[in-house]
């Protein structure tokens, strides 16, 4: 325990001295040529000696002022007064950096890592210019359960830079099992922020704790929308165009397609999802969703309208993240001369090494030319269901 609370210390003083270097870079031409702003200028860019002789100086003209009281506290060595003058100089200055980045390092240099991560929230809230690399370095520590216990009543308070942490949490420099840890963490105490899901969902993916994932997006929707999920397919039938991304429809726009929730004709409900091909190469469809089926067998349904001219069926298939070969390719009812809804269904096995999967409507083109396609393709009412130790059915069926 000694020697990882040395080990902390060790990286929180660093993000300390890099803070108080960064911070330094102030405007010395500030205020009157002799004035209190002029000569605090002069000593935080490190262009003044007998700093501390100046800050008397500044405190006699202005009793009040907290930077001085920082910059004695910086050059006393004596332990006890030091920590005297750094406390007068928070109450007086509380939103100056350099004051904020002293306190840091004294309470850090003490192994005071609440106190410090205390003066470090200040900092944060008043410096949105060192948030991305402080934060850096903070989340490179959450391994350590003191750090994590520590932070969280800071982000409990909805500080000003929690979505700041969010979104460097997600990234890859940092060590996704502790940084999910924390987002667990601070969940059964605060309801997460948008930011906080979105990095949650992608840290647990990232793990490969895809079930978790998807059952944390879940529950961070609405519940007027959450009836929609079933057996691990969200929105079959295309009735929430407001809830996209995490494990939701990801729609992209695509060159030659125009993609939209439409209420004209639907199969079932209000609304079914139409593609509207304009004759141009399409290279992909921009249509999918992730999934996080558990291993088992299982039947993909779909009812289609086809009113294309595509030369080449278009397939709906679901592939394990990572394989070569989807583990189905359900080929959709091609155009007719009447266009009407017809269903498409096929069964196909996730192994137990498949822990994500990925469900995308795809065009079977094999050239440019076959890419070039015009009309409409209609699709609703896309179950995904468990079944049992049945064998395969048909994969297509009319509906009428």
């Amino acid at each position: 325990m000694k020697v990882v609370r040395i080990v902390i210390v060790a990286v929180l003083l660093g993000i300390g001295a890099w803070m108080a270097i960064a911070l330094s870079h102030v405007d010395a031409d500030i205020g009157a040529p002799a004035g209190p702003d002029r000569l605090m200028g002069a000593i935080d860019s490190g262009a003044a000696a007998g700093k501390a002789a100046i800050a008397r100086d500044i405190l006699r003209e202005h009793p009040i002022d907290g930077r001085a009281f920082r910059v004695l506290a910086q050059a006393e060595t004596d332990a006890a007064r030091a920590d005297s003058f750094l406390a007068i100089a928070v109450r007086r200055a509380p939103r100056d950096r350099l004051t904020r980045t002293a306190a840091i390092d004294r309470a850090f240099a003490r192994g005071d890592v609440e106190n410090g991560l205390l003066h470090l929230d200040a900092l944060l809230r008043v410096a949105p210019g060192v948030r991305e690399e402080m934060l850096q370095r903070l989340a490179g520590l959450l391994e350590h359960e003191e750090i994590q216990a520590a932070l969280l009543p800071r982000l409990e308070m909805a500080p000003n830079w929690r979505p700041a942490l969010a979104t460097v949490l997600k990234s890859p420099q940092v060590p996704a099992a502790p940084a999910a840890t924390l987002l667990e963490h601070l969940g059964k105490r605060t309801p997460l922020q948008p930011g906080e899901v979105h990095a949650y969902v992608t840290l647990l993916n990232r793990l490969g704790r895809n079930a978790e994932a998807r059952r944390a997006w879940w529950q961070s929707l609405p519940l007027s929308v959450r009836s929609s999920d079933a057996n691990g397919l969200f929105d079959g039938g295309f009735e929430q165009p407001d809830v996209a991304g995490g494990f939701g429809w990801r729609i992209g726009t695509q060159p030659g397609l125009t993609t939209a929730y439409d209420d004209i004709d639907p199969l079932e409900g209000a609304r079914s999802l139409v593609l509207d091909f304009d004759g141009r190469a399409v290279a992909d469809l921009g249509v999918e969703q992730p999934l996080a089926l558990r291993p088992g067998h299982y039947r993909l349904a779909a009812g289609v309208e086809n009113n294309t001219s595509a030369a080449r069926p278009f397939l709906l298939e679901v592939a394990c993240q990572g394989a070569p070969v989807p583990q189905l390719s359900l080929e959709l009812p091609s155009a007719t001369r009447t266009p009407d809804w017809q269903r498409s269904q096929g069964e196909f096995d996730v192994p137990a090494a498949c822990s994500g999967q990925l469900l995308r409507l795809r065009l079977a083109a094999r050239s440019l030319q076959e890419r070039m396609v015009s009309g409409t393709l209609r699709l609703d009412a896309i179950r995904l269901n468990p079944l049992g130790n049945q064998g395969p059915q048909p994969a297509a069926q009319p509906l009428r």
